[in-house]
């Protein structure tokens, strides 16, 4: 069975309002239809921002996260930009059930996108993986570490710089990254201090982090 059409057996006494709300969002995201799809997976993005004790239960049982990874390979602009800004609203728990089920994969390619809010969208969803140091086994650190400093010059729209230095900022201060911002380090060095004489203080303040995170561990 593929993963987008995992079923969902759910005791209907016990389902809360969230569930059931998600359960027809599910169903309806499931749907052939553009327009219906897209209407859908804005409703579960919505409705996830605003339950404020995060169901990561019902989204399990619903099939939430099957449907919003295969909806990653849609050639759709809009549905691309729309299911890369309903996964940005999963708690770190959440986008760990996202890796799962090999959505990892299809935001590196995503970030590799030609198209700028593309590429921004999927280094969002990224940046909130990054948090968490096996997950970056399954994917290629080193060409990941290339892409992100390829950004890293005047021509970057600054919301994507302050993405690209958040970024580097965490590689830098997991250990399973290290070995391979060891391997770009004479490209990562002037890129950071790059970073740190922007304007933007977000942009500024991530790398100056960084750059703190580079010299702690290689002390140790």
């Amino acid at each position: 069975m593929s993963h987008d059409s995992v079923a969902v057996h759910t005791d209907p006494e016990s389902q809360t309002t969230t569930e059931v709300e998600l359960e027809n969002l599910v169903r309806k995201a499931r749907s052939s239809n553009l327009e219906e799809k897209l209407s859908a997976v804005q409703a579960i993005g919505k409705l996830l921002s605003t339950v404020e004790d995060h169901p990561t239960d019902a989204i399990s049982r619903t099939g939430v996260v099957p449907v919003l990874v295969s909806c990653l390979q849609s050639s759709s602009h809009s549905l691309l930009l729309q299911v890369l800004s309903t996964l940005q609203v999963l708690t770190f728990e959440q986008s760990l059930m996202v890796v799962r089920y090999g959505a990892l994969p299809l935001l590196v390619q995503l970030f590799n996108s030609k198209d700028p809010l593309v590429c921004e969208q999927a280094l969002c969803v990224l940046d909130n993986i990054c948090h968490d140091n096996e997950c970056f086994d399954d994917i290629n650190v080193d060409g990941f570490i290339e892409r992100l400093l390829f950004f890293v010059n005047d021509r970057t729209p600054t919301s994507l710089l302050r993405g690209v230095s958040r970024t580097l900022s965490h590689l830098c201060s997991i250990k399973s990254s290290f070995e391979s911002i060891c391997k770009s380090i004479q490209r990562i060095l002037p890129a950071l201090v790059s970073l740190v004489q922007k304007e933007d203080i977000d942009v500024k303040a991530k790398a100056s982090w960084a750059l703190s995170y580079l010299a702690a561990n290689q002390i140790q």
